[in-house]
């Protein structure tokens, strides 16, 4: 691979990158906003409201949060399969790239999957319950 393949698309690299990256960083910041949501903001010992964070209850604020890190991933995931499609049409486009494409839709379907799903939890589990 030649130092003109690599700097000549800088802006395809980097939407190659976020293809691939975006997808976890939504989900690691849904899997930290939601964890922290119930048991530390809405359910500790002193909370006046428990059960609610300025007035809105924590299922209301776990959709919410799901739907707004939901995006970005299938914003991503749609991103990476139109390069994909775009240098499959095109038999000189290198193989890094066309593979890059593609993990970029796996990993954005992946974490899409994990986000919607575990969005489940608060909508099914009872909010600040004592453990069983």
């Amino acid at each position: 691979m030649s130092t003109r393949e690599v700097s000549g698309r800088p802006m395809q690299n980097l939407l190659l990158l976020v293809g691939i990256i975006l997808p976890a960083t939504a989900w690691m910041i849904q899997l930290f906003a939601l964890y922290m949501l119930e048991d530390f903001i809405s359910c500790t010992p002193g909370s006046q409201t428990p059960g609610l964070i300025l007035g809105l209850g924590v299922r209301p604020l776990a959709l919410l949060i799901t739907v707004v890190l939901a995006v970005p991933t299938a914003v991503a995931g749609l991103i990476s399969w139109r390069m994909w499609r775009g240098m499959r049409a095109t038999a000189d486009e290198g193989g890094r790239a066309r593979w890059m494409a593609l993990a970029g839709v796996m990993s954005s379907i992946l974490f899409l999957l994990i986000i919607l799903i575990k969005v489940a939890p608060p909508l099914l589990i009872g909010v600040c319950q004592a453990p069983l």
